[in-house]
Parts: C-alpha cells; sequence; structure tokens
C-alpha cells in the first residue's frame, strides 16, 4: 500500500501525465489570456479619452467630419478647459485647415472666435473657465476654413453624440475569458478531489 502510494506520487510531481497535471498547463493559459484581454479591454476605452477627455460631439461639417472633446487638465487646477477638435476629410485627418472655437455661456452671445492650435492630427484652444465645470453649461461653435472649404457646427451644452462611446466588443470578450478561466479552475478542483 505504501508502495502505491509512494508511486502514486511520483507520477504526480515527477512531471509525468496525471489527470492533475493535465489541467493545470491549460489554465495557466486560460489565466494568461484572461488577464491580457482584460488588461486590452481596459486600455481601449481610455486610450480613446485619454488625451481629448470626454466626447461631446461627433457629427458632419459640409466635407468634413468633426469631433470635439473636452478636458479639464490636472495642471490648471480645474481653472481651465482644454477643447481639442478632430476633423478628418475623406476618411483622412485635415492638416491644412484653420480651426477657431467660440463659445457661449448662459449669460448670452458668442465670443469672440479663439484659434485652434495644430498638435499632432488635432485642433486645440485652452480656455479660462470661470469656476470649475462651468465649461459644461457652454455652448461650443466650431468654424473650420480648409481646402474643402469652410464649414461650421455646433455644439448645445447637454447634447450628447449620437454614437455610443466605448466599444462593447473587449468587454464581452474579457467577461468570456474569465469566464472560461473559473471554469477551468472549478474543474481543475473538482478534478483534486477525486
Amino acid at each position: 500500500m505504501a508502495e502505491r502510494a509512494q508511486h502514486r506520487h511520483q507520477w504526480r510531481s515527477g512531471g509525468a501525465y496525471h489527470p492533475q497535471n493535465a489541467t493545470a498547463r491549460p489554465v495557466r493559459v486560460l489565466a494568461a489570456v484572461a488577464v491580457l484581454t482584460v488588461a486590452v479591454a481596459l486600455a481601449l476605452p481610455a486610450a480613446a479619452v485619454a488625451h481629448g477627455g470626454a466626447l461631446l460631439l461627433e457629427r458632419e461639417a459640409g466635407p468634413y467630419a468633426v469631433a470635439l472633446n473636452a478636458s479639464v487638465p490636472v495642471r490648471e487646477g480645474g481653472g481651465a478647459v482644454d477643447y481639442t477638435v478632430t476633423l478628418r476629410r475623406d476618411g483622412r485627418p485635415e492638416e491644412a485647415a484653420t480651426v477657431r472655437l467660440r463659445v457661449r455661456t448662459a449669460a448670452g452671445g458668442w465670443s469672440r472666435p479663439y484659434a485652434a492650435q495644430r498638435a499632432a492630427n488635432t485642433y486645440e484652444v485652452m480656455l479660462a473657465q470661470p469656476a470649475r465645470d462651468a465649461w459644461k453649461e457652454w455652448d461650443v461653435r466650431i468654424e473650420v476654413d480648409g481646402p474643402g472649404g469652410p464649414a461650421q457646427v455646433d455644439h448645445r451644452a447637454g447634447e450628447t453624440p449620437e454614437q455610443p462611446g466605448a466599444p462593447v466588443g473587449p468587454l464581452v470578450l474579457s467577461l468570456a475569458a474569465l469566464l472560461a478561466l473559473a471554469a477551468a479552475l472549478a474543474l481543475r478542483r473538482r478534478r483534486r478531489r477525486v
């Protein structure tokens, strides 16, 4: 009997085939896939808004596809808002345009135009705000003058874009990977009891 127990121990610890060892590698692979999938799923939405902030507007204006994002830079302590405009024409970034923003507060008319500066594939304007999150109550007008011709589009305070922000696919994939990992771990645990 002791000889049989020793023989069983050698099979388990010696790396040779045993039902418990057979599930160890697939479980490790599933765990690695689950961790990687969750990391990618968490990184994708963050990357989408990392620089531009909250998506306020996404629509066509003349020949351009215009997206407007807003963020409050931490270094400014809430005293400014950074507007980022992404312009595309024929599916490619429009790099030769002049972009201006105007804002309208709850108090009245449109402000003077603020020239946006090129930054990579976007145009940016940093505006001071009188109080933290005051920008959320502002209407924003984007004026474009580029090779495709002039265009203008307005964002009204409180409007949200028609398209969903975060992609759902990676989150569903992450959930499926985590469920597969949980099932594999439960199966492994069950086999160890036998």
